[in-house]
């Protein structure tokens, strides 16, 4: 800081003043405004309101140093408009493939304890950690001693720094030239976690010619206020000051939207010849073409090809979506909610949160410059890829991709007809409702298609052999067309790997992690149970698992796989166990129908819980792992319901392949190294075992036979060839099929077969 004298507007030549004060020190109280309010616009808003509040002020303390003034002035107008410790919104379209670091593990977990810091304390590592003044400097700004903010710079350094250790030198922004660090915070993780702010905080790069246009805007905001000072009662000249303030402030934001975009960097997305520009929107859009909207009339080709026309109807959008996953026809207990928020602005930018509906999201999904980025809190995982270029893959998967893009579902491809139910509105939009039924005459959806663009508002499908008995029902609960930036909350979300709530346009906005649900689940009616006679033999019944009816396990986070159940067959009580939840279940039973192995994988939003175990129906308490330390991904049990096949990967590489479990013993062995390994599938006499994976020393997967008394592999395909069983393939001969899949619950609560 400076102690040189500030002339006041009555001194020659004022505009050069101002001119010179906005050069030394926008940059600066801008970055402040942003660690405050979290949001661009609002932080440029917020600077030129405190430039123009301090070129105002004609009188001063004696003695009081002047750009202290400014920034004690400015500070106090930040306070004011604070409006929540949420991360700073990134543009989306400023990340580009370079641009990883934001989703590197560690970066993602110092972002967050950044988060939970307060406003002060956000300050103080701007000051100090962007702007390199001293702790005592800073102390004295924002009116705490010396001593608290050594104390809380230490703190910072001692806890929050080393979280930054782990993260890779490659993954650290580039932040050009760092500010000097008092000689304790001199460490490197301190001059990492430097290097991370500037890039959250980042400072606007100003042209000559904007910095001109701004010092005129803050002189004219300046003296529109002097003048509402002088003529205005008390009363009267907040009100009109303010609102003075705004229009000046919106001619602000529109004359120098350009600068201000191009000053950060940003772009607005594909250009396109402007001729309208949507509500909200900051990029003009070309006119989408208005068609008749659809009606209950409409015919099955009249909706088919609204649903080819529906991506050309709209340029971007903001959805939230929220699922009940309600299990197959065995599972009796609670639905599993989920809840998906995605951006799109066709033809090549998204961004995509999903996890269970009040919970954080357990994985996030982004495509900018070509390239796939993808995060999973659950499995505390990331990477990024090439983007295939195909404007479905803009959303990862079910239910986002059927719903927004309708030609990807089933009901666009598969032979059935549309049957009108009624006309109603979901999420602000009039909607068709439909059943489709398949050739058999049979429902298995009900659909809400917006009347406007097809997309699909509401999904409810219903089981094979059961047209009223619902297995999952997903609902759109906001639509935005025609936004051409994404929700401020949901690219911090992305970035951080977690949902943020966001003020302004609720439609603009994503909402709180933790909604209320937008629709009450159905209950799913149990059936009668009854206690087992004596001698009674279940291994060829029909199972059925009644969970516990508590929200907390239908949507646990942890222990997937060991959720209290009791396990009935054909209507009678074989005890209580802890069981796999049916959305992320794999399940296998033994061709005797008198054993079950089961574990659960990942379904994005918590991890997997992936030890394979196993229990006999006639002792359903006694569960057994035989493999606790590895991650099966397939299992098979042996012809004579004796052995379990497993494949997976261990904690070391070397331990990964195929496993042998001796049922009767425990006892286990590894039958092949192998990497990647599944589709396990035995050979009708039990001596020989098929599988896909990759071999040592080749890089792509092969089918491969195994002996599995010797442990010698009796055949391997060429590399690569694994969509279908070779002619030459002893497989061929066995008359099972192959490759396959794991089973799930309806898999494994079905008798054995003959």
């Amino acid at each position: 800081m400076t102690a040189s004298t500030m002339p006041n507007v009555s001194d020659n030549n004022p505009s050069s003043v101002l001119l010179e004060v906005i050069q030394k020190h926008y940059a600066s109280l801008y970055r402040l405004a942003l660690a405050s309010l979290d949001d661009t616009q609002a932080a440029r808003k917020a600077t030129a309101i405190a430039f123009a509040g301090f070129w105002l002020e004609e009188t001063r303390p004696p003695g009081a140093v002047p750009d202290q003034r400014l920034y004690e002035l400015a500070l106090r107008n930040f306070h004011k408009k604070e409006s929540g410790h949420l991360p700073v919104p990134v543009e989306f379209a400023n990340i580009e493939p370079d641009s990883s670091w934001m989703l590197e593990p560690a970066i993602v977990k110092f972002n967050q304890a950044v988060d939970r810091l307060g406003i002060i304390e956000h300050h103080l590592l701007v000051l100090v950690y962007v702007l390199g003044w001293r702790p005592d400097q800073a102390g004295e700004l924002l009116g705490v001693s010396q001593k608290a903010a050594v104390s809380q710079l230490s703190l910072f350094h001692s806890r929050l720094c080393p979280l930054l250790e782990k993260a890779p030198e490659s993954a650290i922004p580039s932040a050009g030239d760092l500010p000097e660090l008092p000689k304790e915070l001199g460490a490197s993780a301190d001059r990492r976690a430097a290097a991370i702010l500037q890039a959250r905080w980042p400072a606007p790069e100003l042209t000559e010619a904007e910095i001109d246009e701004l010092s005129r805007q803050i002189e004219m905001l300046a003296e529109s206020m002097r003048q509402q000072r002088v003529t205005s009662t008390p009363y009267r000249r907040l009100t009109v000051g303010l609102v003075a303030a705004a229009v000046l402030l919106l001619c602000l934001t529109a004359g120098l939207g350009a600068w201000l975009l191009n000053a950060q960097g940003l772009s607005t997305g594909p250009q396109r010849t402007p001729t309208a520009t949507a509500h909200g929107a900051s990029t003009a859009f070309p006119q989408v073409t208005l068609l008749s909207p659809l009606t209950r009339r409409s015919s099955d080709e009249d909706i088919r090809q609204r649903w080819v026309e529906s991506p050309s109807l709209w340029h971007s959008l903001s959805a939230d979506v929220q699922t009940w996953r309600y299990g197959p026809l065995s599972y009796y207990g609670l639905p599993r909610s989920y809840r998906d928020q995605a951006w799109i602005l066709q033809p090549d930018q998204s961004i995509v949160l999903n996890g269970l509906l009040g919970e954080p999201p357990g994985q996030s999904y982004l495509i900018a410059q070509d390239r796939v980025f993808r995060r999973s809190a659950a499995e505390d995982e990331s990477h990024s890829e090439p983007w295939d270029g195909s404007l479905e893959s803009l959303l990862p998967g079910e239910p986002l991709r059927s719903m927004i893009f309708p030609t990807t579902s089933r009901w666009a491809s598969q032979p059935g007809e549309f049957r009108p139910v009624q006309t109603t509105s979901l999420a602000g939009r009039e909607a068709v409702v439909f059943d489709w039924t398949n050739p058999g005459g049979q429902r298995e959806a009900r659909l809400w298609l917006d009347a406007q663009t097809g997309i699909i508002l509401r999904a409810q499908i219903f089981a094979d052999r059961d047209d009223q008995t619902l297995i999952d029902d997903c609902m759109l609960t906001s639509l935005a067309l025609e936004r051409s930036q994404p929700p401020p909350g949901l690219v911090t979300g992305a970035r951080l790997g977690r949902a943020q709530p966001a003020s302004g346009d609720p439609a603009f906005s994503a909402l709180p992690p933790t909604p209320t649900p937008a629709a009450v689940p159905v209950d799913r009616p149990s059936t009668p149970i009854n206690s087992a006679p004596p001698g009674f033999n279940p291994t060829g019944s029909a199972l059925t698992f009644h969970f516990t009816r508590d929200p907390q396990v239908a949507n646990a986070t942890t222990d997937t796989a060991a959720q209290p159940a009791e396990l009935i067959a054909d209507g009678y009580n074989l005890g209580k166990t802890l069981f796999g939840l049916p959305w992320t279940l794999r399940c296998d039973r033994s061709p005797d129908g008198q054993r079950l192995a089961f574990n659960t994988a990942s379904d994005g939003a918590t991890p997997a819980d992936d030890s394979v175990r196993w229990f006999n129906l006639s002792k359903p308490q006694a569960i057994y792992q035989p493999l606790p330390d590895l991650e099966a991904v397939s299992f098979a049990f042996s012809p004579d319901s004796r052995r379990l096949a497993v494949a997976g990967q261990g904690g070391d590489y070397r331990d990964s392949g195929v496993y042998l479990v001796d049922l009767g013993t425990g006892e286990s062995r590894l039958l092949l190294a192998v990497d990647q390994a599944h589709s396990l599938v035995w050979s009708p006499d039990g001596e020989f075992l098929a599988l896909i994976g990759i071999p040592e020393g080749q890089e792509t997967e092969s089918i491969l036979v195994l002996h599995v008394r010797t442990s010698q592999l009796a055949y391997q395909s060429p590399p690569g060839a694994i969509d279908q069983t070779p002619a030459d393939s002893p497989i061929t001969a066995w008359g099972t099929p192959f490759p396959v899949e794991m089973g799930g619950m309806d898999d494994c609560a079905a008798p054995p077969q003959p």
